[in-house]
């Protein structure tokens, strides 16, 4: 099956969350800590907001201790974002969103 960039961009943000080890605080499909589950982020906020999550957690809510990737290069800060925002709710036959 051939990539297209989007496709590409999307691995790469897996890979980025894997090399900086997110799984140890969030958790995907079942797989990490199932205390800050990200499933289905990417229906429930916008890029902006995902990449600041990111980057500066505490300007998001003053009370989280979650450290800050202010230094991911550009291109992998891009692709860890576009990888959160393609993980959408499921929607059920009925067309409502599921958890």
């Amino acid at each position: 099956m051939e990539q297209t960039p989007e496709t590409e961009r999307i691995d790469r943000g897996k890979e980025v969350y894997r090399v900086s080890r997110c799984a140890m605080c969030h958790s995907i499909e079942g797989q990490g800590n199932k205390k800050n589950p990200l499933d289905g982020v990417g229906s429930r906020l916008e890029a902006d907001s995902v990449r600041k999550w990111i980057v500066s957690p505490r300007e998001m809510d003053p009370k989280v201790t979650k450290r800050a990737y202010d230094k991911l290069a550009k291109e992998d800060l891009d692709a860890l974002v576009e990888y959160m925002m393609s993980l959408k709710e499921a929607q059920n036959t009925r067309g409502s969103i599921t958890r």
